[in-house]
This record gives C-alpha cells, structure tokens and sequence, in this order.
C-alpha cells in the first residue's frame, strides 16, 4: 500500500503465512478493514472467503463515503480481485470499509488503489505542439 494510504481496523488482525499468503483476516462479524485515500483513485482488493467444506459462507458489506455499495456480497473461497467502480468515489476525501456480514471470516492479501483524476485525464496533444495551417 502507498504512503498516501490511511489504514484502520476494528476486529481483524494480520495473519502472517496461515492458510495462503500473509493476508488481513477480518474475525468477527461487523468487523471491519477502513482505507482512507485523496483523489479519485482506481481501487481494488483481494481477497478470499472462509472455506466451509466445499464452498465458502462469508459475505461482506462495502460502504463507500458513507454509503452501502454492497451488502452481503458473497466472497468465493479462492482468492479473487474485487473492484470498485471509479465514478463511486471523489475527487477530495474517500474512505472505503469492507465490514464482514456473518460469523466466518474473510481474508484480504492485498489492496490497490493507483492513478489519479488529473493523470487519467493527461491524454492528447503535447504542450506547445501544435497543428500546421496551410
């Protein structure tokens, strides 16, 4: 994670090496992991589901500036990359909570967030480059 990143959480720990990769492990139901972030960024997590025989019983909400995005999203037991859509988060201050919706937990081994507004929209003409008329 970058420097510019502010990170918080509230019944989760790091669990270094245990069942995967190292990876934050939200415990508890209502637990949750908080990233704080400047600017409209691109922003993604991985992450992955308690395994419970076969399959995986661990959902989560997402709550983006104080607004729900997801709740109960399921989480598959292997690891996938979830992303949140860019047009969902400021220009100034974001913040973005995954809270776990039920008792089995969720593990998240890395979060992305890249780019900005201004360099995403740097694109076309070089400064002083300019088109002949003729």
């Amino acid at each position: 994670m970058g420097s510019d990143l502010k990170f918080s959480y509230r019944a989760a720990g790091f669990a270094p090496n245990v069942e995967g990769p190292p990876h934050w492990r939200i415990k508890k139901h209502r637990g949750f992991i908080r990233v704080r972030f400047q600017g409209k960024k691109s922003f993604k997590f991985r992450a992955a589901g308690a395994q419970m025989g076969q399959s995986a019983h661990t959902y989560v909400d997402l709550v983006i500036n104080g607004k729900r995005y997801w709740s109960g999203r399921y989480i598959d037991r292997r690891w996938q990359w979830y992303t949140i859509p860019k047009h969902l988060l400021s220009k100034g201050k974001n913040e973005v909570r995954v809270i776990l919706n039920g008792p089995n937990p969720i593990s998240i081994d890395q979060i992305r967030v890249t780019g900005s507004s201004r360099s995403q929209k740097a694109k076309g003409r070089k400064k002083g480059s300019s088109k002949k008329r003729g």
